[in-house]
């Protein structure tokens, strides 16, 4: 998908995502074809009469006529058109992301205080802060209400040091607040010992409901509850550790202290300690699904992936090398029946081209090869050992 380019900028993250067709039909009535676009449905809701009520709601002086209006004020003046449209036909919100980044925040939490059921419903809720005012922190406090208990799936993206603990306080009272809470993930904590947070997981709910926990760029260094947050979790059936750190010693002996499953179905790693990566690939190496590593030459844990793992599904990226190019093959080989999506970083060298399409599994999804300065002769024997592969999985 593309985004055209409008005005002097970029277009918000948020309007490429309502571009989507995800609403395949009117919402408000069916005198529109179904194919229309999702933010096409809403502006063709939006007539005259509504404009002109919402510019003053918003007790705006832009001029809908007015084509001097500055990307800014026009995507501020749609957001708030398109939030009180929704409000007025009572749309259920299933999504929702809170986030710095977008310069009138505060305009649209204003809203949706003055309309709080607008969010009764949420299932989605995505929180992506760096600072914090008034607005905000009334906007969280107002989520820590048992009202709002229907979040299945929570994103909270860690932020800066001086908000931290002010911000935290809240997620733990959100947290402990729902009574469906089916999935959580933590992202970009460096330094942060996620204690309030993991610890609020631990309450009935929780326990009873929460089946996946995702860690994306989570320092574990400071983190010492692991084991007794997961021995209270009955049902949790996933959990992801993408690019963190410090999984260390210290961290294998609390996932050994736990004395339930450890369903680790992801694990891509930016650093590679082989101590701990040998008892944690043994514990858990029969659920891994997803795998991945930015280390060329780590033949020790391509071994220990043969050995322990047979499951993998998507396996990304691999670096291969003369030295162990066999056992790139041979995890292939391993893991054939399953492997759906495999990435490939040739920068270094392409002689792994002259066998792979030969061992490419039929049910292959996705094949990414990174190709640099590569020999064409070894290109020119892979594409022909994998013609056969792809004309039948198309035929």
């Amino acid at each position: 998908m593309t985004c055209s380019k409008l005005f002097s900028g970029d277009l918000p993250e948020l309007w490429c995502r309502l571009a989507i067709p995800l609403l395949w039909e009117d919402p408000f009535s069916i005198k529109f074809p179904k194919n229309y676009y999702f933010i096409e449905i809403y502006l063709n809701n939006l007539n005259d009469d509504d404009k002109n009520s919402t510019i003053e709601e918003q007790h705006s002086n832009y001029s809908i006529k007015n084509v001097n209006l500055s990307l800014s004020q026009f995507t501020k003046l749609i957001f708030g058109s398109l939030i009180l449209l929704f409000i007025k036909n009572e749309v259920n919100l299933h999504s929702f992301k809170v986030t710095t980044c977008i310069g009138y925040r505060n305009e649209i939490i204003e809203l949706i205080l003055q309309n709080r059921d607008f969010i009764y419903n949420i299932k989605n809720f995505v929180l992506n802060l760096d600072r914090a005012n008034d607005n905000t922190i009334k906007f969280l406090e107002f989520l820590c209400s048992n009202y709002y208990n229907s979040i299945s799936s929570l994103y909270f993206q860690l932020p800066s040091y001086n908000i931290y603990p002010i911000i935290e306080k809240y997620l733990s009272k959100i947290i402990k607040s729902q009574e469906n809470l089916k999935k959580i993930s933590f992202g970009f904590g460096y330094d942060y010992s996620l204690y309030h947070s993991l610890l609020s997981l631990n309450n009935h709910n929780c326990s009873n409901t929460l089946n996946t926990i995702v860690f994306y760029y989570i320092s574990f260094k400071n983190i010492n509850i692991l084991s007794e947050v997961f021995n209270q979790l009955n049902v949790l059936e996933s959990i992801h550790i993408v690019y963190c750190y410090y999984l260390n010693s210290k961290f294998i002996q609390q996932i050994n202290n736990i004395i339930k499953p450890f369903k680790l179905k992801s694990l891509f790693l930016n650093e590679i300690n082989y101590e701990s990566l040998e008892p944690l690939i043994q514990k858990s190496g029969n659920y891994l699904e997803n795998f991945g590593f930015y280390h060329p030459g780590s033949q020790k844990l391509l071994q220990l992936i043969i050995k322990y793992c047979n499951k993998i599904k998507f396996l990304f990226p691999i670096w291969p090398n003369d030295q162990f190019i066999y056992l790139v093959y041979n995890i292939i080989e391993n893991i054939k029946q399953n492997l759906n999506y495999l990435s490939i970083d040739l920068r270094y060298n392409s002689i792994i081209l002259q066998n792979l399409g030969q061992i490419l599994p039929f049910e292959l999804e996705y094949l990414n090869l990174r190709l640099n300065m590569i020999n064409a002769n070894d290109l020119e024997l892979f594409l022909k050992n994998s013609l056969k592969i792809f004309l039948l999985k198309n035929y």
